[in-house]
């Protein structure tokens, strides 16, 4: 086998989907609205050993791409000639695909990657997270409450990852709690979704600021998520606030959903994944966090900061477990030793963000 081609065999899947949205973009101009469509239908599986992007069909759609239409050839070229992958190979289906594929990617903006919200009920309406001279506040009507745990913060990846693809301020959340239920990776049931809709209650009611104090200088930023949201029998219409649409297009972390839905009963998992992610492209040399700004940062009303460290290191190892992109780790007596990550996780996360910022445009 040649070394052209026996170096496609090292390609990640994730790399193809990259690979595949970037030859869209070169091609956007050459493609009808209905090769458009049509395209929006397929998902990419992967790269084969030959180095053709595996694109598979939705299942749903009762028309497809032919391997001899205008739009693979165009987006084939394109692959080819920046030498992203050699074309494309078409896979049909006709068995129902999961609802956990509607998003290969869900995205987070930054701020809410770097002070996370309460990972428990907390009886209070007020709730701070610190993280160097930055703080986060969030502030809830008392009838209502804080949103916190697991599920807050699923619905809040959903929101994020709705207004990039959509780039739309304003969408009906949902057509069906089971639906979305399942596109999170959650189990359907009345309990679950009376917990989900509670928890998008909380996030729309409450208000987020930010607050940066440097020396005798301070910078506050207020924000809600949405300025509207109306439940009726039809379902949840949302509006996104103008700062936050703003907030989400500008920059956001990219996540694998499939390590999402393996993290997803734990808050603190979900919150180191996302927050790893971020410090991939902004690592750049030996950084020690001590394990009372970690603590600030990701403790949840531990006793004790030895406490807290024994749940964070058990917590990153079940992570790591899942390969995520991340800087290079060190667990130490005085805190997490981070130094740069590979040259490989650092482009994939630039990229991935690269292709958010342009769908959400």
């Amino acid at each position: 086998m040649s070394t052209r081609t026996d170096r496609w065999r090292f390609i990640q899947p994730h790399h193809g989907e990259v690979a595949f949205l970037e030859a869209i973009d070169k091609v956007s101009h050459l493609l009808t609205d209905h090769d458009h469509q049509l395209l929006s239908h397929h998902r990419v599986e992967g790269v084969d050993s030959r180095g053709r992007i595996i694109l598979r069909q939705s299942p749903q759609l009762s028309h497809s791409l032919d391997g001899r239409s205008k739009a693979v050839n165009l987006i084939s070229h394109a692959l080819a000639s920046n030498d992203w992958a050699t074309g494309i190979t078409l896979k049909f289906t006709e068995s129902p695909t999961g609802s956990s594929n509607r998003f290969k990617l869900l995205y987070l903006p930054p701020a809410f990657v770097n002070m996370t919200l309460p990972h428990s009920k907390l009886t209070h309406n007020e709730f701070t997270r610190f993280n160097g001279d930055l703080s986060l506040s969030i502030l809830s009507r008392k009838s209502i409450g804080l949103p916190y745990g697991s599920i807050a913060r699923l619905i809040l990846l959903y929101l994020t990852t709705v207004r990039v693809t959509s780039k739309e301020r304003r969408f009906r959340f949902t057509d069906s709690w089971r639906d979305f239920l399942k596109t999170m990776g959650i189990n359907w049931g009345s309990r679950t979704r009376r917990a989900a809709q509670n928890q998008l209650e909380r996030l729309c009611s409450s208000s987020f600021s930010v607050l940066s104090k440097v020396k005798n200088d301070a910078d506050f930023k207020g924000m809600f998520i949405t300025d509207h949201w109306q439940r009726t029998a039809k379902g949840i219409r949302i509006s996104l606030s103008e700062k936050f649409f703003i907030l989400s297009g500008k920059s956001v972390v990219p996540l694998e959903t499939k390590i999402i839905h393996h993290l997803r009963h734990s808050p603190l998992a979900i919150d180191l994944y996302s927050w790893l992610t971020y410090r991939t492209t902004n690592v750049n040399h030996p950084t020690l966090v001590k394990w009372k700004s970690l603590e600030q940062q990701f403790g949840s009303n531990y006793k004790r900061t030895r406490d807290f460290r024994s749940k964070f290191c058990s917590t990153i190892e079940n992570v790591l477990n899942h390969k995520p992109v991340t800087p290079v780790l060190d667990l130490l007596p005085e805190g997490l030793h981070m130094k740069p990550a590979s040259a490989a996780d650092m482009e994939w996360v630039e990229r991935m963000r690269h292709v958010a910022f342009k769908r959400s445009l």
